[in-house]
C-alpha cells in the first residue's frame, strides 16, 4: 500500500531525484532510475507485484528491467505506478 515504508521511502527518492531527472539528457535518465533502482535493493528492499495462483495470493518480484522502468515512469509523471493517482 501507499502508506508502507518501502514505498515511502521510494516516493522519497523519486521526489529528490526528480528535478535532475527531467532536466537530464535520454541517457542520463536511464541511470537514474536504474540508482534508485539500487539504493532500495542495497538496502534489501524488493519491487513486488501481486499475483495468484490457484486461487491464492502471492507477491513476486518484478525484477530490475521493470522496477527500472516504473521508477522512470514515477520520477516522468509524479504519479503512484502502482494504479493509484496521488492526492
Amino acid at each position: 500500500t501507499n502508506n508502507h515504508t518501502g514505498n515511502r521511502i521510494f516516493r522519497e527518492l523519486v521526489s529528490a531525484r526528480q528535478p535532475a531527472y527531467l532536466a537530464a539528457r535520454k541517457r542520463d535518465k536511464k541511470l537514474i532510475a536504474q540508482s534508485i533502482v539500487d539504493i532500495i535493493r542495497e538496502r534489501g528492499g524488493r519491487f513486488l507485484k501481486r499475483d495468484y495462483v490457484d486461487g491464492l495470493e502471492d507477491w513476486v518480484d518484478i525484477g530490475d528491467k521493470k522496477a527500472s522502468q516504473k521508477t522512470a515512469q514515477a520520477l516522468r509523471e509524479g504519479l503512484d505506478v502502482w494504479g493509484e493517482a496521488r492526492e
